[in-house]
């Protein structure tokens, strides 16, 4: 049985929400800073996916890792990128998914398929690898 909330070093204490269907996600969110969101997944016998070390690396880096997924939809949307006012992206959410695999969801910005969802940046590591286009997902 999944708990509803689960203690892990560094991290905090973290809830736990999904069910079967669509999962089980330990959430919380960063106690420095501007409180970031951030889930991690969970296997079905309640095991974090990704390691806390690998999940505490990434949150260091978070600002420098931040301007990369930037950068990576600059590079996409060039024509966005170099007009408007504020930020291409903003209000990051971050997911983490299995070992070395991540994603941060830019909850609002003025690409035109940030709306409704936002868009997601996917990184392996480090590096940023693509990007995906939420605007036509369906809300669960």
């Amino acid at each position: 049985m999944i708990p509803s909330t689960i203690q892990v070093q560094d991290l905090g204490e973290l809830h736990i929400v999904g069910d079967r269907d669509t999962g089980w996600f330990a959430q919380g969110r960063l106690p420095a800073g501007d409180g970031t969101f951030f889930s991690i997944q969970m296997s079905e016998d309640g095991q974090l996916m990704a390691g806390v070390g690998f999940v505490m690396e990434q949150l260091s880096k978070l600002p420098a890792l931040q301007q990369q997924a930037l950068e990576h939809l600059a590079v996409h949307f060039p024509t966005e990128a170099s007009s408007g006012e504020g930020p291409l992206a903003s209000e990051p959410e971050l997911t983490f998914w299995e070992q070395e695999r991540w994603s941060i969801l830019f909850a609002e910005g003025r690409l035109p398929i940030c709306h409704p969802y936002g868009i997601l940046v996917d990184f392996n590591g480090s590096t940023s690898v693509g990007y995906q286009d939420l605007s036509d997902a369906e809300e669960i």
